[in-house]
């Protein structure tokens, strides 16, 4: 095959797989459904502060969960988006969890300095709480609100779409 053609279908695989978020594994995860309880966790920030999902979901009306991981290109680009999500809604009763999954914590501070980002990242080191939450690729998102309870999950990213979700959530809250 002519070296250009390669290297545009290389440029098309790329492509591709941005769009579809960066994999992950299937086969370790299980499946949250909508309308069951949150799945509880607790978690260190990269600044060393300790984040109960329990916690979170009592001092807000909405809590998103958006996992991540550095080696994925689609969730770095996403991070000012996750940023502009926290500051709209951060004095309105919602939680914005970033939780980073598997990468070595010095690597991620390094990240949240250079990016300037003010929500929580959580670290997810052992990668338990993905599983719990059956991420099957990155960026995840996952909508908790009322009691504790999972409302939406799955691949993309933070969009208007989940903005007017959030805030539909807060106006039935």
């Amino acid at each position: 095959m002519h070296s250009s053609r390669r290297g545009r279908l290389s440029v098309w695989a790329t492509v591709a797989a941005c769009l579809l978020g960066c994999g992950g594994s299937a086969e370790r995860s299980v499946l949250v459904e909508y309308g069951t309880p949150a799945k509880p966790f607790v978690l260190q920030t990269v600044g060393g502060e300790t984040i109960s999902l329990e916690e979170a979901c009592r001092r807000s009306s909405v809590v998103v969960l958006s996992f991540w991981t550095t080696w994925c290109g689609p969730c770095i680009h996403e991070l000012p988006l996750v940023e502009a999500l926290h500051k709209r809604y951060q004095d309105q009763g919602v939680s914005v969890l970033a939780v980073e999954v598997g990468s070595d914590p010095d690597l991620v501070e390094r990240l949240v300095e250079t990016t300037r980002v003010t929500f929580p990242v959580l670290l997810d080191t052992d990668q338990s709480v993905a599983k719990a939450y059956g991420v099957k690729g990155y960026p995840w998102v996952v909508t908790i609100a009322g009691d504790c309870q999972v409302v939406s999950s799955g691949l993309g990213a933070v969009s208007d779409r989940l903005a007017r979700k959030v805030a539909r959530l807060l106006a039935e809250d």
